[in-house]
């Protein structure tokens, strides 16, 4: 399996000890911008790839040519070049059917369940794409209710977005291709005769984060990636952790059997994101993510369900913040405007 160019991003195991108020750093290897919006100093290092890996198949490659690129600023073109070797270097581009071809589903050591893998670790699936804002649950309490039908327990809730295109060529074409290639892949694995719960539903691509995680009894090595060096202790983990407070009391139920689980989101700048701002910033921003497929078959519904988990989601395109204001503004302190149809005060 290709390096990964971020060693020391959360996974889903050790996340849950990243909340503290020193976050972690993507490595500045892997952050790059859309647009101008931000660019580190740091030039993107691409991984030496499998030989088989070396050049982009001629599938993608034809799509990404010099008349594309002819009218886009020359730090913009330079940014989407470092984009386009990103999503080749870093992991298994899911927009090119022949870099997916040697990819299996099975199981391997020290995953739970099936998984695409590459034979000898879970396969990082590369995408560019914008997260939707609707349907947005990635919160720390993933939209949780008590009167829900689904998860009645809030230990087993997942947040939960939908991933869009990015309209930025040529990513908006690679993200249609990934939903082609997606389905494929379902295909490859789904038990016969059963119904497919794909991850591409008609209003994206669904991605889902355990929020929780049933606290360990004894140190276990973590099946999505290396350890982290930032360790909390279980007086701090849940500092950070706000949600609702309809929300609170069952959160308070679940912090001795559980643990949180940090999403491994990044920030333009290479920040890991706190769980305060997860809405603020990640619903709507253009992102390059990393993500892990898992299955799942349900005999009793038969059922085959697919779930596709982050493994890195770094932000290169800053939400479109729009103002919900009046487009009228007054100052406050000017007291009430006049309105000669003011109904008058009710008598007390």
């Amino acid at each position: 399996m290709r390096t990964r160019q971020t060693p020391h991003s959360p996974s889903p195991t050790e996340s849950a000890t990243t909340t503290s108020t020193q976050p972690a750093r993507a490595d500045p290897d892997t952050v790059s911008t859309i647009d101008g919006q931000a660019e580190n100093d740091v030039q993107e290092k691409p991984t030496t790839p499998k030989a088989s890996h070396a050049i982009l198949s001629a599938s993608i490659e034809q799509r990404t040519t010099e008349e594309q690129l002819q009218n886009v600023p020359m730090s913009s073109s330079t940014r989407l070049k470092n984009l386009l070797l990103w999503l080749k270097e870093a992991g298994y581009n899911l927009a090119d059917k022949e870099d997916l071809k040697i990819l299996k589903w099975g199981t391997i050591s020290d995953v739970d369940g099936v998984v695409l893998h590459d034979g000898e670790n879970a396969a990082q699936l590369t995408l560019v794409a914008r997260i939707s804002e609707d349907g947005f649950n990635l919160t720390p309490h993933g939209g949780w209710r008590q009167d829900n039908t689904f998860s009645k327990e809030l230990s087993k809730q997942k947040a939960t977005a939908n991933l869009v295109s990015p309209q930025k060529i040529p990513f908006d074409a690679y993200y249609e291709e990934a939903k082609r290639n997606i389905k494929e892949l379902q295909i490859r694995a789904a038990h016969p005769g059963t119904d497919i719960i794909s991850v591409v539903k008609e209003d994206g691509i669904r991605i889902s984060w355990p929020l929780f995680e049933r606290r360990p009894t004894e140190e276990k090595e973590d099946w999505l990636g290396d350890a982290t060096v930032d360790k909390v202790t279980s007086a701090t983990e849940w500092n950070d952790w706000p949600v609702p407070a309809n929300v609170r009391n069952e959160l308070n139920h679940i912090k001795t059997s559980h643990v949180p689980l940090q999403l491994p989101a990044y920030d333009v700048t290479g920040n890991l994101i706190s769980p305060t701002y997860w809405r603020e910033e990640l619903q709507g921003a253009v992102v390059k993510l990393k993500l892990v497929m898992r299955y799942y078959y349900i005999a009793k519904d038969n059922k085959s369900t697919f779930v596709l988990i982050p493994y890195d989601i770094v932000v290169i395109g800053k939400p479109v913040v729009t103002s919900r204001s009046p487009t009228k503004k007054r100052k406050l302190e000017d007291g009430p405007s006049e309105n000669t149809r003011r109904r008058p005060p009710p008598t007390l």
